[in-house]
Formats: structure tokens, sequence, C-alpha cells
């Protein structure tokens, strides 16, 4: 079997706190920032709340997403 040139890192609790940290500043950024741009687009175009609600799913996808890859990558380097 072939072992990885890696040491493997244990999950310490600064560590947790640390990506709790990251999860919500990420999702508040993108969400709140595409809320923002949505709102924008709206009064420039004058449509309603249409680039709102478009915007802010996007937002929010766009977070899961984000979310999803750092928990991933956290994950390969704590498995070694």
């Amino acid at each position: 079997m072939v072992k990885s040139s890696k040491p493997k890192r244990a999950f310490g609790p600064w560590q947790a706190i640390g990506l709790t940290s990251a999860i919500g500043v990420e999702i508040a950024i993108c969400t709140v920032g595409s809320f923002y741009l949505g709102s924008w687009l709206d009064h420039q175009f004058d449509s309603g709340k249409l680039w709102t609600i478009v915007c802010f799913l996007i937002g929010l996808f766009g977070s899961i997403f984000g979310i999803v890859m750092l928990i991933k990558s956290l994950l390969e380097e704590t498995d070694g």
C-alpha cells in the first residue's frame, strides 16, 4: 500500500472556529452582495424585483458551492 507523503493533521478547535467563520462570511458576502447588485439592476432597468430575486438566488447557490469546495478541501487536507 502506498502511503501519502503529507502528514495527517488533526482537526482542532481553532480550525473549527475558522471554518465556522469562513462559512458565515461566505454566505453573508455572496447573498448580501448579490442582493444589492440585483436591487441596483432593478433600479437601472426599472424591472420590478426580477433582478433582485435572480441575483439573490445566484449568490445563494454560489455561496453553497463555495462552502462545499471549502469543506471538501479541508477534509482532503485532514484525511491525508
